[in-house]
């Protein structure tokens, strides 16, 4: 290979130790998403929140409800301020995490959305003022709208697609927003 383009700054610094030379920091191919310009944010001020339960179990409780707390805190605090959540499923793995997170953050009426497309992805999360988002790509299709993601990642891919964009700072570990 001529060069390798990956995600984020933190690959690109593994491969580099390991001597691999011409490595260039590409982002994630769904930025190719990207919308000329960011809707302007809807009143009253709203954020979506996406948070999802590993693919070899669905229940929360077999992944263990402390890996929400972060989100539910973040999330309940944003209500008490009076933002109006924005649930967002992006696969069915995200459903019962997000009816617990729903619950424990006093959002028990908010409906959950699930968003098996790009555009309704876009429809749902464009007149959002931010999102707090644990999947990757909720982050990812975040920016393609212009909307400012909070990564509570679950992985140091997310820091490394965080840095690709210079959002290194909006990326927290879950520790940084327990007292929230």
């Amino acid at each position: 290979f001529v060069g390798v383009g990956v995600r984020g700054p933190l690959s690109k610094a593994r491969l580099e130790a390991l001597g691999v030379r011409r490595v260039e920091v590409v982002g994630d191919a769904a930025l190719a998403l990207a919308a000329p310009a960011a809707a302007a944010p809807a009143l009253p001020r709203r954020f979506a929140v996406n948070v999802t339960a590993p693919a070899g179990g669905s229940h929360v409780e077999s992944w263990g409800r402390e890996r929400l707390l972060p989100f539910e805190r973040a999330t309940a605090a944003l209500v008490r301020e009076g933002w109006s959540p924005v649930f967002v499923a992006m696969h069915e793995n995200d459903l019962a995490p997000l009816r617990a997170l729903a619950a424990s953050a006093g959002a028990v009426g908010e409906a959950i959305r699930v968003v098996p497309t790009w555009p309704a992805f876009a429809a749902i999360v464009a007149p959002c003022t931010l999102t707090l988002a644990m999947r990757l790509h909720a982050a990812v299709l975040s920016c393609c709208l212009g909307v400012p993601p909070l990564s509570v990642g679950y992985s140091d891919k997310c820091l490394d697609f965080m840095g690709s964009m210079e959002l290194e700072a909006w990326d927290l570990p879950r520790v940084e927003v327990e007292e929230l």
